[in-house]
């Protein structure tokens, strides 16, 4: 027996401020797929906090500085943004 599946390509911005703000779009934007009747929704690698743009118009020894802040937004696993997201699936 075969089953249709109904996915949906996420393409939207990363809050570069605040991981919070970038969770509730993912949340947002899981809640517009499902009721568009996706199964499947998928973002972009390194949504969350948001992928490191500087890295190409920074010289390495300026990088230190948004690098920490990445890590210190970086979703961390198992936790209450990765409870929330599986809640909301």
């Amino acid at each position: 027996m075969s089953r249709i599946v109904k996915a949906a390509a996420v393409q939207i911005a990363p809050d570069l401020t605040s991981r919070d703000k970038t969770m509730a779009r993912v949340l947002d934007a899981i809640d517009e797929a499902a009721g568009n009747g996706a199964d499947m929704i998928v973002f972009p690698e390194t949504f969350v906090p948001f992928y490191p743009y500087f890295s190409f118009v920074l010289p390495p020894c300026q990088q230190g500085k948004p690098h920490l802040h990445l890590y210190e937004q970086a979703v961390t696993v198992p936790s209450g943004d990765t409870r929330r997201i599986a809640e909301r699936c």
